[in-house]
């Protein structure tokens, strides 16, 4: 028969220090052997150490991991944002130079008088 620690103040997370009540601290869901030192921030799981994966600050478990990963994935390669890129870049090209011969012919006329 396995026990609980006698920890009163709660398990401490080894990642990001999330701190878990007594009542609570039971065992991890995916090993069922090992106790839970971290509660998953996108579905609330207890998870051991071997499962906890750090993310921005927080623990996930691989299931909420996968699905972040897969949404950050598809923000980061959205046409939307190439497209708005590319379009800042030509325009930054075309008025840099405009902008520094105009800047360059008022400061002449400042310092020719």
């Amino acid at each position: 028969m396995l026990q609980t620690p006698s920890i009163d103040a709660g398990f401490l997370s080894q990642q990001n220090l999330t701190l878990m009540p007594r009542a609570q601290a039971i065992f991890c869901t995916n090993h069922p052997a090992v106790h839970a030192l971290a509660l998953c921030v996108g579905c609330e799981k207890r998870i051991c150490s071997e499962c906890a994966t750090p993310w921005e600050g927080m623990n996930l478990c691989v299931s909420c991991l996968r699905k972040r990963t897969e949404i950050a994935v598809a923000r980061g390669s959205s046409p939307a944002g190439w497209i708005t890129s590319l379009a800042t870049i030509v325009i930054l090209i075309w008025l840099l130079p405009r902008l520094i011969v105009s800047i360059a012919a008022v400061l002449a006329k400042l310092f020719s008088l």
